[in-house]
């Protein structure tokens, strides 16, 4: 008999986990996509520019059992939840983030489009060419059409440098790029202050406005 109700008390259990779950699935369905992170209508359909469901936290109401609860920490993709903790309501002007550098230089072709790398610029050749310092302390020369002014506003359609998220997932941490990447303004968010980029190499994502810049070469 002993054994007989605690086997009914462990399919009563297993119900109960099952009839969470249910739920915790369900919550998932109905949740709305807060407008703030919405692709913009223009963009929407192509697969690369879908919102993934999973960014966006199940109301704790909703939530499993702690031992089957996912950490807060880890419950909104950390490349989607940078924005939360940086967007201003209104458009910042683009600036330098490694110190007063007044140019970009697209150092290599490493990526589609480049990377372009804030720098000062230094004496003018016979040939054109000009005397680059990078952030990371590296020099070279280079033509000015791979030397761009920084902290110029875009407008959309502009091609654009901005900053991209650069996710460590085995750090579980986030930071963008030391470098900038070429791409195209799509579209503003006036609630948030931010910039839809669509990048060179097939990226796209709303940025922070003071992190983007438009392509000006010298």
């Amino acid at each position: 008999a002993g054994n007989n109700e605690t086997q009914a008390t462990v399919r009563q259990g297993e119900g109960v986990m099952a009839v969470e779950r249910i739920f915790v699935f369900l919550a998932f369905l109905v949740i709305a996509v807060p407008p703030q992170y919405a692709v913009p209508p223009q963009y929407a359909g192509p697969q690369q520019y879908a919102v993934p469901l999973l960014q966006y936290t199940v109301p704790l109401k909703y939530a499993a059992p702690l031992q089957y609860a996912v950490p807060l920490q880890y419950t909104v993709p950390l490349h989607y939840a940078a924005p939360l903790l940086h967007y201003s309501a209104i458009q910042q002007p683009p600036r330098a983030i490694f110190g007063d550098w007044t140019h970009f230089v697209k150092w290599d072709n490493d990526e589609v489009g480049g990377r372009w790398y804030e720098c000062s610029v230094g004496a003018e050749y016979s040939d054109g060419t000009l005397d680059v310092l990078l952030h990371t302390g590296h020099k070279g020369v280079y033509s000015k059409s791979d030397i761009s002014l920084l902290g110029i506003n875009s407008t959309i359609g502009d091609s654009v440098l901005a900053y991209q998220w650069q996710v460590e997932w085995l750090s579980i941490s986030w930071k963008f790029n030391d470098y900038a990447s070429k791409g195209k303004q799509g579209a503003n968010h006036d609630s948030t202050g931010q910039i839809w980029v669509d990048f060179d190499d097939g990226n796209a994502e709303w940025v922070d406005s003071w992190r983007v810049h438009k392509l000006s070469t010298i």
